[in-house]
């Protein structure tokens, strides 16, 4: 009987060692300062032809408006979404674009 009462101890800690491990990532996460340089959230430099004053792309996933360039969502740190890329000029625009953002060509659909 005291080896079951050891065990189940012994697990409980584990569980409660887990949570609470996971409670202090989730809290370190919030507070981690967002960085305000041209380095985007994985520490490269972002591509001057992707960022563009006053342009912002909107996360699928949680909604924040983000800086247009950006790789990571600022507020649920997913990867945002770029899927269409113009042929002429590189720039990435949002997925439901038709035309390019920086040079005017149409995408085809």
């Amino acid at each position: 009987m005291e080896l079951f009462v050891t065990v189940c101890w012994i697990i409980l800690g584990m569980v409660v060692i887990s949570i609470f491990g996971s409670i202090l990532r989730f809290i370190s996460r919030l507070l981690k300062p967002t960085p305000k340089s041209n380095r985007n959230a994985s520490g490269n430099y972002k591509s001057k032809n992707t960022v563009s004053k006053g342009k912002s792309i909107i996360c699928f996933y949680c909604g924040q408006e983000n800086e247009y360039g950006e790789i990571y969502c600022s507020k649920c740190g997913q990867k945002l979404d770029y899927s269409k890329k113009c042929k002429k000029c590189n720039g990435l625009n949002e997925p439901n674009a038709t035309h390019c953002t920086y040079c005017g060509e149409k995408f085809d659909e």
